[in-house]
């Protein structure tokens, strides 16, 4: 929406849905811990229930892309500083090329 020359991407409404998207993702993933699983899968799980394949209840899909695709980024850097490095020399260099043509595909 443009207002006297300023962009503004979210309305109050549409942003007061989003903090209450990601609430509702939170709780889910907190619900998910309690039956053992990661919270992400929950997390995942919930945005494709609200997502366009589920409710289709989610504003702005283009804004949400790109938040989900920082928020993957973030989850990609995260694992890799969560690799224990003693555990993955014992797997050996087979480990490593399983994970790199893994990731090819």
């Amino acid at each position: 929406r443009c207002s006297q020359g300023v962009h503004v991407p979210f309305t109050f409404e549409e942003l007061v849905a989003f903090c209450g998207i990601l609430l509702i993702f939170w709780i889910v993933g907190k619900c998910v811990e309690r039956l053992g699983l990661p919270a992400l899968v929950g997390e995942i799980l919930a945005g494709i229930a609200v997502g366009p394949h589920g409710l289709d209840i989610a504003p702005k899909p283009d804004a949400l892309m790109m938040v989900g695709e920082f928020g993957l980024v973030l989850m990609v850097l995260e694992a890799g500083v969560e690799v224990d490095l003693a555990s993955l020399s014992l797997v050996g260099a087979r480990g490593v090329q399983v994970a790199f043509f893994g990731s090819l595909v």
